[in-house]
């Protein structure tokens, strides 16, 4: 009879590539969820945005693409890092400040 090898190394290694999977497969599946604020949704919070204000240097990120990386982040569950990049989402960063 032969005895078994030691897995166990084997095994840690499957253990970290499964997590690595599950957590990319459920941002995966949460990017679904929220696909940014209707027209009918954003005419509602559009009058509780500050006015931008005009002075120079970099403009300020559009106050709809910053909710929406707000909401996104809020009803996802998300971390900031795993925002979704595209026209109807603000930067990480601006959103963040």
């Amino acid at each position: 009879m032969t005895a078994l090898p030691n897995l166990s190394r084997y095994s840690k290694k499957l253990d970290r590539r499964l997590r690595y999977l599950s957590d990319k497969e459920r941002r995966h599946n949460r990017a679904g969820r929220f696909e940014g604020l209707t027209d009918a949704q954003w005419e509602i919070l559009e009058p509780f945005m500050p006015e931008e204000k005009v002075y120079a240097g970099k403009p300020h990120t559009p106050w709809r693409k910053v909710c929406n990386t707000i909401f996104w982040i809020l009803i996802n569950g998300g971390r900031w890092a795993d925002v979704p990049i595209g026209e109807q989402w603000g930067s990480r960063s601006a959103s963040h400040r």
